[in-house]
């Protein structure tokens, strides 16, 4: 389910990864970005990359680029090989399915985290999940 979910915004996943993997390639790219990032005084936070096949991974990475959403394109003035640079619309897509994914995630860990989960732990977050969904699928055309 969350994975079909990602399937809907897979080009813009792919463009963050490779905005992602672009700055982390090389020192030199970092330290532009890096500097950037300190004059929009966004806090010290490397981008992480994701693992393809893990969605919870895929997450993670989103999540933290999201903070760096104004960088990218001030980035892409100062490099000119950089050439995947989300738009605005790209990013507003994201942090909705982020902030689907983020019920997911938390569900997870809460339902995993436990050797012996108890309904009263798990049905609650399986209920949010459910309106979560409910609300989702009744405004489909607001989403992406």
């Amino acid at each position: 389910m969350v994975q079909h979910g990602l399937d809907e915004i897979a080009d813009i996943i792919e463009n963050i990864r490779e905005s992602v993997e672009f700055v982390n390639r090389f020192d030199i790219k970092r330290l532009p970005c890096a500097e950037i990032a300190q004059q929009l005084q966004i806090p010290n936070k490397i981008l992480i990359r994701d693992c393809r096949t893990r969605w919870n991974s895929a997450f993670k990475m989103l999540s933290c680029a999201i903070k760096f959403k104004e960088v990218f394109p001030r980035f892409q003035d100062r490099e000119p090989q950089y050439d995947c640079c989300p738009s605005i619309e790209d990013w507003n897509k994201v942090e909705k399915v982020c902030n689907i994914l983020e019920t997911f995630w938390i569900a997870m860990h809460i339902i995993s985290s436990n050797a012996y989960p108890t309904s009263n732990l798990f049905l609650r977050e399986i209920f949010k999940v459910k309106t979560l969904l409910d609300s989702k699928e009744n405004n489909e055309d607001d989403f992406i």
